[in-house]
């Protein structure tokens, strides 16, 4: 009886040190792989949310409950006038796929000249688009992407920075400015990948493939850029949608 017993603890302590060195595990239901589902960061941004969100008090022409009129001081190059945090620093680990949908409302603009950019920036690097006014005769909207310089991100002429697939012409003639009143947005970042999408004639589509990448390991804001001197533009809203994959993990 005591020779069973001492046996039996033999074996369970042989057992133990197989499993703490790396031996067969048991196949219980405790130790199979396990699917998380995709962490999901979804927000929508009204102009009484946008303009918590401006730079400077001084972008803000006009505010009420339906629209969110936004000018540029007199600068060279672009300049940010709304900065929105869309994934926290440190969530997404190193190489982890995650993917981002922009659905905006645009109000008419109040220049001539009203050139918008929307941007996504990591703090090193930053990709995008442009939405042009009627007078250029560019693509509805199109890809672009540049390095951040300091705490105000972009700083250099629109023309200096990479721009993607700006002359791509549409079948048909180009309508004016002012109907581009939507625009979605959508990017894989593991891919350094991105388009644009409008409705006009059925939908517009103008894919980019972006020369410099961003890593959502250190956070991802959406960045809002005016172009030229005295613009003057209207933000109706923005809907962001932010997909964070998940591995399989295995639980131990």
């Amino acid at each position: 009886m005591i020779s069973q017993l001492v046996i039996g603890l033999f074996l369970l302590f042989v057992s133990a040190r197989a499993t703490e060195e790396g031996g067969p595990i048991p196949e219980t239901e405790a130790f199979k792989p396990i699917f998380l589902p995709d962490a999901i960061f979804e927000e929508f941004f009204t102009p009484c949310d946008l303009v918590k969100y401006v730079v400077d008090g001084k972008f803000v022409k006009y505010n009420s409950s339906t629209v969110l009129t936004l000018r540029k001081r007199r600068t060279d190059g672009i300049q940010r006038v709304i900065r929105i945090p869309l994934l926290p620093a440190f969530y997404a680990p190193p190489g982890q796929e995650v993917n981002v949908q922009l659905d905006i409302g645009l109000g008419e603009p109040k220049t001539s000249d009203a050139d918008i950019l929307f941007l996504l920036s990591d703090g090193y690097n930053a990709v995008g688009f442009v939405v042009p006014d009627g007078r250029e005769s560019t693509a509805i909207c199109y890809g672009i992407d540049g390095p951040e310089s300091g705490p105000y991100g972009i700083t250099a002429r629109r023309r200096n920075l990479n721009q993607i697939n700006h002359n791509r012409r549409r079948r048909t003639s180009r309508p004016r400015r002012e109907n581009v009143n939507y625009v979605s947005l959508l990017f894989k970042t593991s891919k350094d990948w991105g388009t644009c999408v409008t409705p006009h004639d059925d939908g517009f589509v103008n894919p980019a493939g972006f020369s410099r990448s961003i890593s959502p390991y250190y956070g991802i804001c959406l960045d809002v850029y005016l172009d030229d001197e005295e613009e003057i533009h209207n933000l109706l809203h923005i809907h962001s949608h932010v997909v964070v994959k998940n591995n399989i993990i295995k639980k131990y």
